[in-house]
């Protein structure tokens, strides 16, 4: 992949009045914590600056770069001298909403307010937006190129006799519109542990599609997700995990399932593990990828830790299971919760997919209900828009090839 650590860019901002604000001699709030916010937090530490207190009560007790974050009223507690104090907010709407306390208890604060929420990665230097890359595609065109990645998947699953799913979007795509959601832009799969393990190991490496997998170790820049993916190298576009800026293909996430225990109790501690693991990659994988704080060896040990992590409960022996992997917080659902009962994946069942037949899960139904809630009536039309992606060009300039690394 194409990539650019966006982070240089911020830390330049940041630097530019950072000295102003004296913010060695100030204890700095953050407010809400979000990509942008995780990010300064980096920065800032960098810097040497260590009187940072992280303020969001949805994530309170989390860790973040060692500090501990808090609700907004025992910080309030704290507060005293308005000089004594920098607030950087990073986004007002995702936010803590701590700033609407200060006006109303201290008013003097709201000099102290540092406003980084302007802030964003299309307002940032783009060093590949002028790239000729070739021609822009239409979304149903890059769907279509996605199907060849799917066929493919199937068969070699199919030949080497590997157990998939469809799920997610794609699982929804099918039982609802036999085909892509017509605005989805990506296909994903979900697979036992074991197999997706064994994926891993087998997967030929001069296929004709790209294996952006931590078990490539054949390119020269580890991909900075945890999660294996299989792109069509006909075409490319941006995708952005803050601060991380890339160029790279389209085609399948492939997700692993895991199992789980059969306590309650023991199920939520099993996904704070993944949880405190997700945001240990993000803190020291993807903020500082690029750069000279970047550890291509411990980017390995972490990978290699997800997947003992991931086979502590044995799939087939598991009563329960669960999507598993350093990826993100909160699981998906319309519960607190991401597990599932293993009998519905027991079996599966052939469904229509566009011009294909895909396996899905026998229990779908409850799967998508327990993604989706209602999952037949379709979401707001302003809802309706892809996901991930944004433009989308075919490749056509063979210089591109570098991606491919």
């Amino acid at each position: 992949m194409l990539y650019d650590n966006c982070g240089k860019y911020i830390e330049e901002i940041i630097n530019k009045d950072a000295e102003n604000r004296k913010l060695l001699h100030r204890t700095i709030i953050i407010d809400g914590m979000d990509s942008m916010s995780e990010t300064v937090v980096f920065l800032l530490k960098e810097n040497n600056i260590e009187n940072i207190v992280l303020v969001d009560d949805e994530k309170r007790g989390e860790v973040w770069n060692d500090i501990q974050v808090q609700g907004v009223k025992e910080v309030l507690e704290t507060i005293d001298e308005p000089q004594n104090y920098c607030i950087i907010v990073t986004d007002y709407q995702k936010g803590s909403n701590i700033i609407n306390d200060i006006e109303t208890s201290f008013p003097n604060l709201k000099e102290c307010i540092w406003d980084l929420s302007y802030i964003t990665m299309n307002k940032l230097p783009n060093i590949y937006a002028e790239e000729d890359y070739g021609r822009q595609i239409e979304l149903r065109r890059c769907q279509e190129i996605q199907l060849e990645v799917l066929q493919f998947f199937t068969s070699f699953c199919e030949e080497n006799h590997l157990r998939y799913f469809l799920d997610y979007g794609t699982l929804l795509g099918a039982v609802r519109h036999k085909g892509f959601i017509p605005w989805d832009d990506d296909i994903d799969i979900a697979m036992p542990v074991d197999d997706y393990l064994r994926l891993g190991k087998i997967f030929p490496k001069d296929a004709d599609f790209f294996w952006d997998s931590m078990f490539n170790e054949g390119v020269q820049d580890y991909t900075i997700s945890t999660l294996s993916k299989i792109k069509s190298k006909k075409m490319l576009t941006e995708f952005r995990s803050f601060p991380i800026r890339t160029m790279t293909g389209i085609g399948i996430d492939i997700f692993p399932l895991c199992g789980y225990p059969k306590d309650y109790d023991d199920q939520m501690r099993y996904m704070d593990e993944f949880g405190y693991w997700t945001r240990c990659w993000k803190e020291k994988i993807v903020i500082p990828y690029g750069t000279e704080k970047y550890s291509k060896k411990e980017h390995m040990n972490m990978f290699q830790k997800m997947n003992e992590i991931m086979l502590r409960y044995p799939y087939d022996e598991s009563e329960y299971i669960g999507v598993g992997y350093f990826g993100y917080d909160k699981p998906k659902a319309t519960d607190d919760t991401r597990v599932m009962l293993k009998k519905w994946y027991d079996e599966y069942i052939l469904c229509d997919f566009e011009t294909m037949k895909c396996r899905v899960p026998i229990g779908y139904h409850e799967v998508l209900r327990k993604w989706y809630g209602d999952y037949t009536v379709l979401p707001p039309r302003e809802q309706q828009k892809p996901h991930g992606i944004f433009k989308v060009y075919m490749n056509e300039n063979k210089n591109i090839n570098r991606v491919w690394n």
